[in-house]
């Protein structure tokens, strides 16, 4: 077996670190539980700061102010724009033109967590507006939005995981559209869900595709999936995976990484299990779904009109 890349090895180490100051914060979050969730939050936005392209900036305990005035809940992490001005980075309002990604941070991920997480993002997806135009640009709504973690209780009595039929719950419960769903989310001791979308959509499916939609009974769809990365292969896979993903939808919104992200994209295998969910193609525009009936999707990996996102 091909040793695998440097890459997964740093993230390795950096899954260590998580756990041994996960060990430190627990022991002491009940005597001061502000303190410890303060440390969770910088200790995600580090990782973050040293392991997204260099040009963002990433902040702490911050609300979005919105075009309207209004503003959200405060924010545990937000990753801005490049171009977001100095003089402002420093506010604890940040403008939502200059916000690309934002997060929720846990020491210990618990179910109402779930909820309100899928909750709020909903909510601040909403405020930044649904745009029309292309798949991308209405399947993939900013902020890209995720849940951080070191661990749960998400479980059955026999002890077996249930995170992933929580957040099956929860993305019916709240969101409006597939836009409004939450992106990632990251509980770096078992795993990372990451939100997959394909179109089945158009004149030039393969068989495999075209026999998906048939099992199904439908002639077309929008496949959804929260797609489940571990470490199976070993230490740094559920970091390596949420980092490159991450830095995917970026590129998505941000053409001058994509050469990294593609770099990250070849460095190893990103394995992961998602159940579907398919979903009707009206949650695309006419004009849209019109041209992709006509034409299909692109095969280009960067294309707004491709069949995957991210």
């Amino acid at each position: 077996m091909q040793n695998k890349h440097d890459f997964f090895q740093f993230m390795a180490s950096v899954e260590a670190n998580i756990e041994n100051d996960y060990k430190i914060v627990r022991r002491r979050s009940k005597e001061d539980p502000g303190t410890a969730g303060d440390q969770v939050e910088e200790q995600w936005a580090d990782i973050l700061r040293k392991w997204l392209p260099a040009t963002y900036h990433v902040v702490t305990r911050r609300r979005i102010l919105f075009d309207d005035q209004s503003s959200s809940p405060q924010v545990d992490i937000l990753v801005l724009k490049p171009s977001y001005p100095t003089a402002l980075r420093s506010q604890k309002y940040v403008f939502s033109g200059g916000v690309l990604a934002a997060f929720e941070c846990k020491l210990t991920l618990r179910s109402r967590d779930i909820s309100h997480a899928f909750q709020t993002c909903a909510e601040i997806k909403r405020k930044f507006g649904h745009v029309l135009g292309t798949p991308q640009d209405e399947l993939c709504g900013l902020p890209i939005f995720g849940i951080l973690a070191y661990s749960h209780d998400i479980r059955a009595k026999d002890g077996e995981s249930r995170l992933y039929e929580n957040i099956e719950r929860a993305q019916i419960k709240f969101p409006d559209r597939v836009s409004e769903l939450v992106d990632t989310i990251c509980v770096a001791e078992e795993a990372v869900l990451l939100l997959g979308l394909d179109l089945l959509i158009g004149p030039n499916l393969d068989k495999i595709q075209r026999q998906e939609l048939k099992d199904v009974k439908l002639k077309e769809a929008i496949v959804v999936s929260h797609v489940i990365h571990g470490n199976e292969r070993g230490p740094g896979d559920i970091l390596a995976a949420f980092v490159h993903d991450l830095t995917r939808r970026l590129a998505l919104h941000d053409p001058s990484i994509r050469d990294w992200a593609d770099h990250l994209t070849h460095l190893g295998s990103y394995v992961g299990i998602g159940r579907p969910a398919y979903i009707a193609t009206d949650e695309l525009s006419k004009n849209v779904v019109d041209r992709l009936r006509k034409v299909g999707c692109d095969n280009y990996r960067w294309s707004k009109w491709s069949a995957t996102f991210p």
